[in-house]
């Protein structure tokens, strides 16, 4: 059925981010004096069996998310990463809170490690999450601009999650959505309710950690999507006032109110 399906495909994601940074039992080689897994070396780093299988399988699967390759793998293959995204920002959380926990309360954290072993090997490798996100992205802007609605939603909720794990994703994304709804895009107009989702998506991440590059950018953004409100299309217009309800709703409009000096306060003092 339908929900066996999604529920099948949300199980691979989950073992699949499991078996990142493991070696499958091999011996590294700190322990035999030779390297058996890593064959891909990553700045003299090497990489472990479980991320290379996982890179090897994104790789393959990459041409089915384009926009012009549409079948039965479609919707499939965009469930596939939101829960993929979903599973891998949980594990990179768990793995977080684990390491404060043993920061703080070691004999806790040993406590919580006995019961369940697998939150002491929750973190990933910084090089290997590198080549991971790298990988991923793209996935997720090809699935933004799918002719499926619902893998589009995927594919925006996605890099929503992959944006909690770097926030310096977020400008990238920002500036690829401005340009798509920039007038001289001619090529691109098609792409425009999608970018218009995206700015919505991106609106919260942007605000939260690093407001600053945000906040230069949203006037040339309200001057571009001004031209979203139009009465000929109604998706691109629904999409354009849910963007600016999540503006207002993260940004407070207000007078910005100076404070008064008392001169005769300060002469005294």
């Amino acid at each position: 059925s339908y929900q066996e399906g999604v529920d099948f495909v949300s199980r691979l994601a989950k073992l699949l981010v499991f078996c990142l940074g493991k070696n499958d039992g091999k011996k590294t080689q700190d322990e035999e004096g030779v390297s058996e897994v890593g064959e891909v070396p990553n700045n003299g780093k090497e990489i472990s069996k479980g991320t290379e299988d996982v890179l090897t399988f994104l790789a393959f699967v990459a041409p089915y998310f384009h926009p012009s390759n549409t079948g039965a793998w479609t919707f499939p293959l965009g469930v596939f990463l939101h829960y993929l995204s979903y599973e891998l920002c949980r594990r990179l959380a768990r793995g977080a809170s684990q390491s404060a926990l043993a920061e703080k309360y070691p004999e806790l954290a040993e406590k919580v490690e006995t019961v369940e072993p697998y939150k002491a090997h929750s973190l990933i490798p910084d090089h290997e999450l590198v080549l991971i996100l790298d990988a991923m992205l793209p996935l997720c802007q090809q699935a933004l601009y799918s002719k499926s609605s619902r893998v589009g939603r995927a594919g925006e909720s996605a890099l929503l999650y992959l944006t909690q794990i770097d926030h310096k994703i977020c400008p990238v994304f920002l500036d690829f959505a401005m340009r798509a709804l920039d007038i001289s895009s001619v090529t691109l107009s098609h792409q425009a309710p999608a970018a218009l989702s995206v700015l919505s998506r991106l609106v919260p991440p942007s605000l939260k950690k690093n407001p600053s590059f945000f906040l230069e950018r949203l006037p040339e953004m309200l001057r571009l999507t001004l031209a979203g409100i139009d009465s000929n299309d109604e998706d691109k217009t629904i999409r354009t006032l849910i963007f600016y309800r999540t503006l207002t709703s993260w940004i407070p409009i207000r007078k910005n109110k100076t404070k008064k000096v008392n001169l005769n306060d300060n002469k005294k003092e």
